[in-house]
């Protein structure tokens, strides 16, 4: 299953300025704890503010985050495996008579790749230093969502856990490689290539298996919602009713319901879904909260 993201902006810092409803609030009334362990400090893409803003209830940073065992580092950044483990340790000190939501940032896998990791993957064609200590960093993250992972399935309680990429990796050079050309020379279709990556939604309880195939970082938190047996908000039900029309969307190109990818701004038959996508995304980032 993939989704397309375009990083375009930086959201955090340009419009998330004032108190907003999403997931986070939503998960309040519900009587959920919601809380962010986040792996850079909170002034980076002004993550403090925003997730104030979001309404989370409890914080965790690079300066805060305190285990009772070593934090361990990989490419400079705190390792997946240190942010895994005090998810597990926020966890089994929860109150248990509420749920309890966590939204997890790692930056083990961010560039700049200068450190050299372990993990025995060697890029022979195209040689490319980044790319292979990419490669190694997402086999470490593979071993540290593994052990997470064998730890949820041994709880009673039901556990959901939502893993995804935000973006591809930014190694210009590896990239232009593998197609053979400048990236500003890339058709539509090799475009949207660099904008996908994987997600999966795990439940430690028996839930139907299915491949939702292409989808949007906007309806991502439907699919959770689902899988947590949750209603959803108004505009989250307002979603699934554009999704039936446009199946992906990013900050370039849309996936309409007919399977063709199209140019935001070119000529489609989706103009009235695209018209209701553009007006909830501005009433969601400029209508301030009550």
């Amino acid at each position: 299953m993939v989704f397309t993201v375009l990083i375009s902006t930086v959201p955090f810092s340009y419009y998330v300025k004032h108190k907003h409803d999403g997931l986070p609030i939503v998960l309040n009334k519900y009587g959920y704890h919601t809380v962010t362990i986040c792996g850079s400090i909170p002034e980076i893409w002004s993550k403090g503010k925003a997730y104030s803003n979001l309404q989370f209830e409890e914080y965790y940073y690079a300066h805060n985050i305190s285990l009772s065992n070593i934090i361990k580092y990989n490419n400079d950044n705190i390792a997946d495996k240190t942010m895994f483990n005090k998810l597990i340790e926020l966890y089994e000190k929860r109150d248990r008579n509420k749920g309890f939501f966590v939204w997890l940032t790692t930056m083990q896998n961010h560039a700049e790749y200068r450190s050299i990791v372990p993990g025995g993957i060697e890029l022979i064609c195209p040689k490319n230093p980044d790319a292979e200590i990419y490669l190694n960093l997402l086999h470490q993250s593979d071993l540290a969502y593994k052990d997470l992972i064998e730890y949820f399935k041994k709880q009673d309680e039901h556990v959901i856990v939502l893993m995804f990429g935000d973006h591809f990796p930014h190694i210009q050079s590896f990239t232009e490689k593998l197609f053979k050309k400048p990236i500003e020379s890339l058709s539509l279709d090799e475009k949207i290539k660099l904008h996908q990556t994987p997600f999966k939604i795990w439940s430690n309880k028996p839930m139907k298996s299915r491949d939702i195939g292409e989808t949007s970082l906007s309806y991502l938190s439907n699919y959770l919602m689902e899988a947590a047996g949750l209603p959803k908000a108004n505009y989250q039900k307002a979603l699934d009713e554009i999704k039936k029309d446009i199946v992906d969307i990013n900050g370039f190109a849309f996936k309409g319901a007919n399977g063709q990818w199209y140019n935001v701004h070119e000529d489609n038959p989706y103009k009235e879904a695209l018209n209701k996508y553009a007006t909830l995304n501005y009433y969601r980032l400029f209508d301030e909260y009550k």
